[in-house]
């Protein structure tokens, strides 16, 4: 009888001992998938951030270089509007390449004088080749007919005064005499005038050329 209290009281210990080393087996493997999962998500918080900080400093960067350039061409704007607020006292006109960048007309020289009115005549005026732009304003006639008199020994002081005056009354029938005429002192082979524009044409020259530009 003893032999096989002893034998039941073995085994009774083997199967204590097993269960006490199972539950310590399952405690650590929970323990190190906990550990696992937790370094996984740190991983993971770790690798948002840094795309989120990317993603911010592309984002300022763009929004920096945008800012940049608004102020550049505010800048510009403001420059040409102040020009073109001052042509009376500098003499100096503001005109366009045609459908292109802004032109500085100095017309206290001759030459430039000469190619003001040719390049006003644009907006009045048909031809095969137009190169650059200067919208005929009441301002500008007399800015014009003032520093006409300036050119008084010229030889083309009589043109000017002859055309000049004409619009300064409103009559631009003139306007393929007059783009001839310097067209022709400037010995130009492409771009001869051939007839006036109609009110449409000059409304559609003086849009593209002086309305739906950059300042």
């Amino acid at each position: 009888m003893k032999k096989v209290l002893n034998a039941f009281l073995i085994f009774l210990a083997l199967v204590v001992a097993g269960g006490i080393v199972a539950v310590v087996y399952f405690s650590v493997s929970e323990s190190g998938e906990s550990s696992t999962t937790a370094a996984s998500s740190s991983v993971a918080s770790s690798t948002s951030s840094t795309a989120s900080s990317s993603e911010s400093s592309a984002s300022s960067e763009s929004e920096e270089s945008e800012s940049e350039e608004a102020e550049d061409s505010e800048d510009e704007g403001s420059e040409i509007e102040k020009a073109l607020a001052q042509e009376a006292d500098t003499k100096v006109l503001m005109g366009r390449e045609l459908y292109g960048s802004w032109l500085h007309m100095d017309i206290t020289q001759e030459s430039q004088f000469l190619n003001a009115i040719h390049y006003m005549t644009h907006q009045k005026v048909q031809a095969n080749s137009k190169q650059g732009a200067l919208e005929i304003t009441p301002e500008r006639i007399a800015i014009m007919l003032e520093q006409a008199e300036a050119f008084s020994d010229s030889e083309h002081y009589p043109f000017y005064i002859e055309v000049l005056t004409a619009w300064d009354e409103g009559d631009f029938s003139n306007a393929v005499y007059a783009h001839n005429y310097v067209w022709n002192n400037k010995d130009g082979d492409i771009g001869e005038a051939y007839a006036l524009s109609d009110d449409e044409q000059e409304a559609a020259f003086v849009e593209a050329n002086f309305r739906d530009v950059d300042m």
